[in-house]
């Protein structure tokens, strides 16, 4: 008799599990090729349509490294294929840079220069609601914007990236 409640059980919980949602790390890159902001936000591509970014849902993330909707935004998946590694170069009219996600932490380097070094940008891809991204408008002056995708009340605030919020190591005696 208790087979029959294990049973009687087991198909009630499985539709919702088979139902639930479920998503994948993604990374976005804005780079406009005519210059302006560039953009670097890590996200989560849920399925069932439930992105941030329609252009690239878990459905795009489970089957291709990446996808260019336009010339000036690319999607990037970290989980395609146990990936763990994304490089992509950004060139816009003024500028060029070399962007590296290794273990769940960004490095972007500029004409021989690493304005963010080892920035860690997993927790954005461990917890669902967050809205976290890189921003500069010039060489060497960078943001990091955050806010709430589940409160849209809140503001996206942005605040200067520091060595210390970017993962550098401090000299000594550095703030």
């Amino acid at each position: 008799m208790s087979h029959r409640y294990l049973v009687l059980a087991l198909f009630l919980i499985l539709p919702r599990i088979a139902f639930a949602d479920y998503g994948l790390p993604a990374l976005r890159l804005y780079c406009p090729v005519a210059g302006g902001a560039i953009e670097i936000e890590p996200y989560i591509a849920w399925n069932d349509n439930n992105s941030r970014y329609i252009e690239f849902q878990v459905e795009q993330a489970e089957s291709t490294c990446c996808h260019h909707p336009n010339r000036d935004t690319s999607f990037f998946s970290y989980a395609w294929k146990d990936q763990d590694f994304i490089y992509t170069p950004c060139a816009s009219k003024s500028r060029h840079l070399d962007i590296f996600v290794v273990r769940e932490a960004i490095t972007v380097v500029e004409d021989g220069e690493a304005p963010i070094q080892n920035h860690e940008i997993g927790y954005v891809w461990k917890a669902a609601g967050g809205i976290s991204y890189l921003q500069s408008d010039k060489k060497g002056d960078w943001e990091i914007c955050e806010g709430s995708e589940v409160n849209e009340k809140q503001p996206i605030v942005c605040k200067a990236l520091t060595r210390r919020s970017n993962g550098t190591p401090q000299k000594r005696g550095a703030p």
